[in-house]
């Protein structure tokens, strides 16, 4: 096997696709990766024939397979930046050019998906050679365009000096332009051959390479390469059922790259030369993820306030809001709404037996920047939640919201004012807000708010170390508990942490001792790590408090910032 393992250091991927330039790339191609070595070999001050010889044997392997988590698209803004070209008819050209340039990539992408599927077409044959003849055309005169429009034209002439000042940016057009960006889940992709054997003078040469590689896609994508000896399970396979295309290494590419250099010589416009290959996902695990009761159709609410709270107010907060959704509710006394069983109206009834209604406050951790600020709330039901109850939720909001301002659901939180929370779409979202964030499956968690523990197990913090480590194993064996009693498998360990685990959250003593609903109960709270056997789906929300936004854990990755150890990646736990 030989893999490579691509970070993406600072947690995204800009790079448009080749046939959609309003569209991200996700997963990365291939051949861009194969790309980017070339550039870094080209560029290098003495290229040598042992790294040429290396790429070769790259770019003759099958189709890599490729490892990646899910990733969300970033909403997209258009920029305008200052017009390189004087000329306003040079630049309408060559906008006609650009468009003209993709739509012959696209319609070529598409009549090489069919050849792959029917190799012996001969009229496919020659329409893939007719239109990759008018690509290589226009791309050599938009090069030659740009190197026209770009070069000095001698001296000036009066006028020119006169209204030189439009040369300088600000009195320039404004050209649009959009940068789409992906947030993957986990920001680190795999490329494995898993049939290739590279010799050691190989690998060395091309682990050498990766490490020049600093970005792929655009200048902002930062990313580490290098070669790896052992990669997770791939999430997408090349094969010839596949629906989706990726541009791949082929022979003759690194050929091509170099003709095509010795073309556009480094000057915009360029594509990169273009080999198909058909992918599908791979084959889903023969076991399903283990689920929580709670389910991960989450409804968000957003803090548009302009102050938010910090993550140690999260009772306050999710109290307050469950106390708007009753207020506001068609049928107040709603088991899934209030937790508890129905009973006559004023007066009292036991706690309820089944899951309801959960509040998780979603605030900013496991970043090396993050504030421990509560950027939104998330509206967790139980997954046995029938289409009435859910209505009964649904309808408690929208009354809620209709009556604020521009609706906004208001919660007022006596003294500390009141924080305006929103409704917005979840792909638009920073990865705190949403839901995936929170309920991917892994084998490993780790909590954001402190679990709280149905039982006192002793001083944890103080006395003689036998009656410490007795208080530890007595919080361990209960928050085991606690998650076989949220519909969780029982973890194959756990580690009570007495500081915060994760970058920006508060230590558990400084969030309010929670008591239990009608019994005034105060409960012992600590933060902890738990690892399953297998990857378990979120959320893990465990703990006598969970229903209120208490033991809320998440699950750890690549770029997950912790503190104190160092936290196994996904696949090493």
């Amino acid at each position: 096997m030989f893999a490579i393992r691509v970070e993406f250091l600072t947690g995204r991927y800009a790079a448009t696709k080749f046939n959609d330039r309003d569209a991200t790339e996700w997963p990365p191609h291939p051949a861009r990766l194969f790309s980017a070595l070339v550039a870094v070999w080209a560029q290098g001050e003495n290229p040598t024939e042992d790294e040429r010889d290396a790429l070769l044997w790259l770019e003759s392997q099958e189709p890599p397979a490729i490892c990646a988590t899910g990733a969300s698209e970033r909403s997209i803004v258009t920029f305008f930046v200052p017009n390189n070209e004087a000329g306003v008819a040079a630049y309408s050209q060559q906008q006609a050019n650009f468009e003209k340039l993709t739509v012959l990539a696209s319609e070529l992408a598409t009549v090489s998906a069919s050849l792959v599927s029917q190799p012996s077409d001969g009229q496919l044959t020659k329409k893939v050679s007719k239109l990759a003849k008018e690509l290589e055309k226009l791309q050599g005169k938009i090069a030659s365009d740009s190197i026209k429009q770009t070069s000095a034209k001698g001296v000036p002439s009066p006028d020119a000096v006169s209204n030189g000042a439009q040369l300088l940016p600000e009195e320039r057009g404004k050209q649009a332009r959009t940068f789409p960006v992906r947030i993957p889940y986990e920001p680190v992709v795999h490329f494995v051959w898993a049939d290739a054997a590279a010799s050691s003078e190989q690998t060395l040469v091309l682990d050498s390479l990766l490490a020049r590689v600093s970005r792929l896609g655009h200048s902002s994508s930062l990313v580490s390469c290098s070669v790896v000896h052992n990669a997770p399970k791939p999430s997408m396979v090349a094969s010839r059922d596949g629906s989706e295309l990726l541009r791949v290494p082929a022979q003759g590419l690194l050929d091509e790259l170099e003709r095509s250099f010795a073309s556009h010589q480094g000057i915009e416009p360029r594509s990169l030369p273009t080999v198909f290959a058909s992918y599908r996902p791979s084959k889903p695990p023969t076991t399903s993820h283990a689920h929580p009761e709670l389910g991960d159709d989450w409804i968000v609410l957003t803090d548009v306030s302009d102050r938010k709270l910090p993550l140690r107010r999260v009772l306050d907060l999710t109290v307050a809001i469950r106390g708007a959704l009753i207020k506001h509710a068609d049928a107040p006394r709603s088991e899934i709404l209030s937790g508890h069983e129905p009973g006559p109206e004023g007066q009292p009834t036991p706690p309820t037996r089944r899951d309801h209604l959960a509040l998780v406050p979603l605030a900013f951790v496991g970043h090396s920047h993050a504030d421990g600020l509560i950027r939104g709330v998330g509206l967790v039901l139980p997954r046995s939640a029938d289409l009435d109850e859910r209505a009964v939720v649904v309808d408690a909001l929208r009354n809620w919201m209709s009556a604020g301002d521009n609706d906004e659901a208001l919660v007022h939180l006596g003294r500390s004012g009141v924080q305006r929370m929103v409704l917005r779409d979840q792909l638009s979202s920073p990865a705190t807000l949403q839901p995936q964030t929170w309920c991917r499956p892994s084998n490993h968690w780790i909590s954001a708010t402190p679990i709280v523990l149905d039982r006192f197990p002793g001083d944890l913090w103080k006395g003689s170390p036998g009656r410490v480590a007795a208080a530890e194993r007595s919080a361990v064996e209960t928050i085991m508990r606690s998650c076989e009693f949220a519909g969780l498998p029982r973890p194959s360990r756990v580690e009570i942490e007495l500081s915060p685990p994760l970058v920006g959250v508060p230590a558990a003593g400084s969030f309010p001792i929670y008591e239990s609903p009608g019994r005034k109960v105060r409960r012992p709270a600590v933060h902890a790590r738990l690892w399953f056997d297998e990857p378990v789906a979120g959320p893990v929300l465990i703990g006598a408090g969970r229903f209120f936004g208490y033991g809320l854990c998440r699950p750890t990755n690549a770029s997950a910032v912790v503190q104190g150890s160092s936290v196994p990646s996904e696949g090493e736990s």
